[in-house]
């Protein structure tokens, strides 16, 4: 093949005769990974998959190798603008070749095939794997930065993807390091792998926001958003991979809801950055989720023993939610949600209440009479007739339980007498409080149909 493109160049060099220079270049590029394999057994005699695992390594560093060297040459040859477009061309289409082939060997590697071959390899040859992953990278990225000749015409889209694919590469780089040297992953990193994962999100997260200062949003965007996804790895693949004979697993509900926490901070530092609401409730959700799993990883604490420690926080934490982005939101939609996140607070609570009722146990109803009194005085501080109007229906709610639970304890009626007759009296005093100030009482309820829903 080399000597045909020697005996072509003279052809290749006149101007119209682009194929002769595509066809010269091909030559000279399979006289390369020719050279490569010369010192390796005819291919021909090579006998099941395991054996041609050099070959195809070969084969992807080499194309890689040649992918990277024909566009500096392009460089340099800006002069003989008949050579450029080639030589870029050329260089583009052995670059994917090379990557491909280079998913190839690491398919095989991952399905067991050429598991043996990329451990028992020389440290050069390790080494060739690595820096061509490494080239890949740099290439990608230098395309999408730093675009040069032909490449200056590419459309933005084009660069973008190839930032993407540069963010594979770098996959493709860690996976070729676990096959290559398995024994480094072992220990410790296997141990606290999530951990390293979510480090990492946090310094993408941390280079896409510096990247966007100084002015290359091609490359921050793609590696912001991969900063959104790092964080969902260890939440899956803790379920996916297990350590075999390891003292604990990251997929034990206490540890577990640790690494909720844990994505949650991240989650919730790329809401502030970004100012997304969606990141906020997807930052929420996850806490939520941390604090059930801790639950669940307490027998004493499972959802048929205290459901209101299950769903009273959610319901908390949405109408907290939608109080501090409130003028965000439609108007119908934050009084719905107050009513709904309200009752459902409330009714949890009455749940616990009345599930206890024969145990003899006052600090239910007591936490229902708290939560509804502190609903009142947000009712009025903040001047919501939603709060203000459940806390006093659920006050009431909270002393019949507090009632009805000391009559479980004593094993007495005489507590319901007693609450019925402060119960009259003090409707009779209210009463009479409305008929003596019933100017004062009728202006009071002006006012509040003047507070928000």
């Amino acid at each position: 093949p080399f000597i045909g493109a020697i005996s072509i160049l003279p052809i290749a060099t006149e101007k119209g005769k682009d194929h002769f220079r595509y066809i010269g270049l091909t030559l000279i590029s399979s006289s390369l990974i020719l050279l490569w394999w010369a010192d390796l057994p005819s291919a021909w005699s090579v006998v099941g998959l395991e054996n041609a695992w050099v070959f195809v390594h070969r084969a992807f560093v080499a194309f890689v190798l040649l992918g990277v060297l024909y566009p500096i040459v392009a460089h340099r040859l800006q002069e003989k603008e008949e050579w450029v477009r080639p030589l870029m061309r050329m260089g583009w289409i052995l670059f994917g070749i090379g990557i491909l082939t280079g998913a190839v060997m690491l398919g095989g590697e991952s399905a067991g095939v050429w598991n043996a071959a990329a451990v028992d390899a020389t440290l050069a040859t390790k080494g060739l794997t690595l820096a061509a992953w490494i080239a890949v990278t740099a290439r990608l990225l230098q395309f999408a930065a730093y675009p040069h000749a032909t490449d200056r015409v590419a459309p933005e889209d084009f660069r973008t993807f190839a930032v993407y694919v540069a963010e594979f590469a770098l996959a493709f780089l860690c996976g070729s390091c676990y096959y290559h040297f398995p024994d480094l992953f072992a220990g410790l990193f296997l141990k606290w792998w999530p951990l390293v994962v979510f480090a990492i999100a946090m310094l993408s997260a941390g280079i896409g926001e510096w990247l966007k200062r100084v002015d290359q949003k091609i490359i921050a965007d793609p590696i912001a958003r991969s900063s959104l996804l790092l964080p969902i790895l260890p939440l899956v693949g803790v379920w996916w991979f297990r350590q075999e004979g390891a003292e604990w697993l990251w997929s034990d509900w206490g540890r577990y809801s640790f690494l909720l926490l844990s994505a949650s901070m991240l989650y919730g530092l790329q809401s502030w950055i970004r100012n997304s609401i969606g990141l906020r409730v997807l930052a929420s959700l996850l806490v939520l989720c941390s604090f059930w799993t801790f639950l669940h990883s307490n027998p004493d604490l499972r959802f048929v023993q205290h459901p209101q420690f299950w769903i009273l926080p959610p319901a908390l934490a949405a109408l907290i939610f939608v109080e501090f982005n409130r003028r965000q939101l439609d108007p119908n939609v934050v009084v719905a949600s107050r009513y709904v996140s309200i009752l459902i607070a409330y009714l949890s609570s009455t749940a616990e209440v009345f599930l206890k009722a024969f145990e003899g146990q006052i600090w239910q109803p007591l936490l229902l009479l708290i939560l509804a009194l502190v609903g009142v005085g947000a009712g009025i501080l903040m001047r919501v007739r939603a709060f203000l109007y459940c806390g006093l229906s659920f006050t009431m709610i909270a002393l019949l339980g507090m009632v009805w639970h000391a009559q479980q304890a004593i094993g007495q009626v005489w507590p319901w007498w007693a609450f019925g007759i402060a119960t009259g009296i003090s409707l009779i005093v209210l009463l009479g409080y409305f008929e003596k100030n019933r100017s004062k009482v009728l202006a009071y309820l002006e006012h509040l149909k003047k507070w928000e829903k």
